[in-house]
């Protein structure tokens, strides 16, 4: 069985502190990272905070985040599923997986998209009626 990370972990990223944000989801998803030699999608510990802070972990274990984004800094960077298609740069998806279950959070900064793949559509619905 898989453990949360403790609530009010204090984490880094996107060059600002989450502080003592809590927790409002976690759990894995599968990220998409282009490499030096190739692509693939990894499967990742990820927090999503109260503060919209969103961030990634290689080992859930880890208390410093390998990446992360704030999704209020760019909500209307925000595609879920069918609408992710009119995002550029969409990438193959693994075997098995629905374009339902697609998600991507561009940033202005840096001008890039990070994609994350649930493991099916429900699990992305219940991503849409917790956050509203």
């Amino acid at each position: 069985m898989r453990q949360k990370v403790p609530i009010g972990l204090r984490i880094t990223c996107c060059n600002r502190a989450s502080g003592m944000a809590k927790q409002v989801k976690t759990g894995y998803l599968l990220r998409y990272k282009k490499r030096i030699f190739g692509k693939d999608w990894r499967e990742e510990y990820v927090v999503l905070y109260s503060d919209s802070t969103l961030a990634w972990f290689r080992d859930r274990s880890k208390t410093e985040a390998d990446g992360g984004l704030v999704i209020r800094d760019a909500p209307h960077m925000v595609a879920v599923g069918e609408w992710t298609s009119s995002v550029p740069c969409r990438p193959e998806l693994p075997l098995g997986s629905s374009v339902s279950s697609l998600m991507a959070f561009g940033t202005r900064k840096k001008d890039k998209v990070h994609w994350f793949l649930c493991r099916d559509a429900e699990e992305v619905n219940c991503l849409r009626l917790r956050s509203r």
